[in-house]
């Protein structure tokens, strides 16, 4: 068979460069393996740098978690140190005063008899009185010792018998309307200790001398009260309400009253009309304390 020339050329090229592809791909074989190592190893020292990047995470929060813990314990340790000052004042404070207490009691250690305590008490009281030379005739009165004395001797001193105390408190239920000169008849009682106060008639009766505390609070919407406390007639405080933005009003007494007297509530208002009192107003009084 005849072949031309350039065909046996043409294959001769063809043939040369297979083989020298052949000859590339097994001398590149080995970098390919080499980059599939690196690339292994590359993978695994991500992992190690994610791993140790938490591990720094967790140590960092550790760390915050004991450092607030420390601060905790030292904030804790100043505040019992402050209550442990504290209570050390109190107590210096205490003693202090238990000290002026033994002072003051030392007269008083020994009784020998009924009047040698009487002369001692009543100079202890003329010269620790705060008053002095102010003091009025009735608190210069002796001061009197109720005493008995044991089968040796020796005197025991007693309780006086307690005098009975009065304090009250009543309001109004609902607003009502009272007339000049009219008693104000407070009917929702509160206290009553004593049974001082009528709700029905809204007079309070002394039960015991002494000397007595009363207030009234009134308060009017409406129209204008002049309401005044009233001991047995005579005109003692007043109160007004009702007067454009005075709404409410307040007032005090204190008293001296003897058994039977009696204090209440009346409208003084100088106008015909009738007064209105709500029910936020309130009277009330109280014995301070009792006389013979």
């Amino acid at each position: 068979m005849f072949c031309h020339p350039l065909s046996v050329v043409f294959s001769l090229f063809f043939i040369g460069t297979i083989v020298c592809q052949s000859d590339n791909d097994v001398s590149l074989a080995p970098l390919k393996d080499e980059l599939i190592s690196l690339r292994i190893l590359t993978e695994k020292l991500q992992e190690q740098i994610l791993q140790l990047t938490k591990k720094n995470a967790e140590m960092e929060v550790t760390n915050l978690q004991q450092e607030t813990q420390i601060l905790s314990n030292i904030r804790s340790i100043e505040i019992q140190g402050g209550k442990i000052q504290k209570n050390d004042d109190d107590f210096r404070r205490l003693r202090r005063e238990l000290k002026h207490m033994k002072k003051k009691c030392k007269p008083f250690s020994s009784f020998p008899s009924y009047e040698e305590p009487q002369k001692m008490l009543n100079s202890f009281v003329s010269k620790q009185s705060p008053i002095g030379n102010r003091q009025s005739k009735r608190s210069h009165r002796p001061v009197q010792l109720n005493l008995s004395h044991s089968s040796n001797g020796t005197p025991i001193q007693t309780k006086r018998a307690s005098t009975s105390s009065q304090f009250f408190t009543a309001e109004n239920s609902n607003n009502m309307y009272v007339s000049p000169n009219q008693i104000v008849r407070f009917d929702h009682v509160v206290t009553n200790d004593g049974q001082g106060y009528d709700a029905s008639n809204g007079i309070f009766t002394a039960n015991s001398n002494g000397v007595y505390v009363f207030y009234l609070q009134t308060r009017s919407t409406d129209r204008q009260c002049f309401v005044e406390i009233v001991k047995t007639g005579s005109r003692l405080v007043s109160t007004w309400s009702g007067h454009g933005d005075h709404l409410a009003d307040s007032t005090m007494v204190v008293l001296r009253l003897q058994i039977g007297e009696k204090v209440w509530i009346e409208d003084r208002s100088y106008k015909s009309n009738n007064c209105e009192i709500d029910d936020l107003s309130s009277f009330s009084g109280f014995m301070l304390h009792a006389e013979e």
